[in-house]
């Protein structure tokens, strides 16, 4: 019994020299994988500062930290005695960046949206006139990480239009015609919501643009949304 009761307190003393002693206190995480969320913004949501490693939960590290940055797709968190803690995070790389209704978002290549950090070199911007329709993945009760914001359809029409946008056209959304762009030429160019037929879409549409200026027209706007059945409009004032 002696035994026993020493070996309890020996274990209870342990235990306290763990929790307390200042080298087994957690302090900043060391963080990899990281380049537009700074190792600073993601440390000062982990509540780790000078907590006891032993007693550190790495699924709630990675709760905070995904909650707290929709721009992060995982975080893999790995904690070492005596206080060490090293996080790899994985971050979203925007494709576009989405203007509407006085807010901008970004869209990475899987549609999802999350708030804008940083500079992206050569990212493109999206004037949106309304919302697009919602992915079958949206789950208006979720409350961590980014939203699915753009359907696998349209997400990928954004991604093979982009290099296609005649210089100084502006990309543009309608909810009506879809995806497309404000021509130079004074005309809204529509090309609808999915990736469908987009080689031919391209191909109609260059083709009707230069038969409507050997006929003298200036459109308002062209949709080749149905690459079959293609149309264009005037303004009234013409």
């Amino acid at each position: 019994r002696w035994f026993s009761m020493l070996l309890v307190i020996a274990c209870l003393a342990s235990l306290y020299f763990y929790v307390t002693d200042p080298y087994f206190l957690a302090q900043e995480a060391v963080i990899y994988g990281n380049q537009r969320v700074t190792a600073q913004d993601i440390n000062s949501v982990l509540g780790i500062a000078n907590q006891p490693a032993a007693l550190l939960n790495p699924a709630q590290i990675e709760y905070n930290i995904l909650a707290s940055f929709p721009e992060l797709y995982g975080a893999y968190v790995q904690v070492e005695l005596p206080a060490k803690v090293t996080i790899t995070v994985a971050e979203r790389q925007p494709v576009a960046a989405w203007a509407q209704d006085g807010q901008v978002v970004w869209v990475d290549a899987h549609g999802y949206a999350f708030p804008p950090r940083g500079v992206v070199d050569g990212l493109v911007t999206v004037t949106a006139a309304g919302s697009p329709p919602p992915p079958d993945t949206f789950d208006p009760a979720q409350t961590i990480g980014a939203r699915p914001f753009l359907t696998a359809e349209l997400s990928a029409a954004l991604a093979t239009i982009a290099p296609y946008v005649p210089e100084g056209a502006a990309l543009v959304y309608n909810p009506q015609y879809g995806l497309g762009w404000s021509d130079p030429g004074g005309w809204q160019a529509y090309f609808g919501q999915t990736n469908r037929d987009m080689a031919t879409k391209l191909l109609v549409y260059q083709a009707l643009v230069e038969n409507l200026a050997s006929r003298g027209i200036r459109p308002a706007l062209i949709s080749v949304e149905y690459p079959n059945s293609p149309f264009y409009r005037v303004s009234q004032s013409e």
